[in-house]
C-alpha cells in the first residue's frame, strides 16, 4: 500500500520507533509494533474489524513500513506549437507499508 504523506510529518509522528527491518539492508524498510503506532491518535480498534457475531480480521504485527521519494507519472503537454512534449513531473512523498492480515474472533 502507498500512502502520500510529507516526509517531515511522518518524521515528526515516528520519530525513532520502530526497528530496521535488516540492518545488512539499506533499503529503508522498518519495523512498528502496534505500541509504536500510538501517537497517531487512531482509534482503539483500528487494527481489527469485526462483524456482528464477532469475527472478522486483524492486523498481524509488525508492520513494515519505508518513506520513499517519488515521482508522477510521465505525461505530455501541448507546447506553443501544439507539439507533444513532456510534462513537468513531481516528486511525491509516499509512505509504503506492507502488512499481514489473519482471522480475528472474540
Amino acid at each position: 500500500m502507498k500512502l502520500r504523506i510529507e516526509h517531515d510529518i511522518l518524521r515528526n509522528i515516528l520519530g525513532e520507533s520502530g526497528r530496521p527491518a535488516d540492518k545488512n539492508d539499506p533499503s529503508g524498510w522498518r519495523f512498528y509494533n502496534k505500541s509504536d503506532l500510538n501517537l497517531w491518535g487512531l482509534p482503539e480498534n483500528w487494527w481489527y474489524r469485526l462483524d456482528k457475531k464477532g469475527h472478522g480480521k486483524q492486523v498481524s504485527f509488525p508492520i513494515k513500513m519505508k518513506v520513499q521519494l517519488d515521482w508522477t507519472p510521465l505525461s505530455f503537454v501541448l507546447d506553443k506549437h501544439r507539439k507533444l512534449i513532456p510534462a513537468r513531473r513531481k516528486p511525491l512523498e509516499l509512505l509504503l507499508v506492507q502488512m499481514k492480515k489473519r482471522d480475528y474472533s472474540v
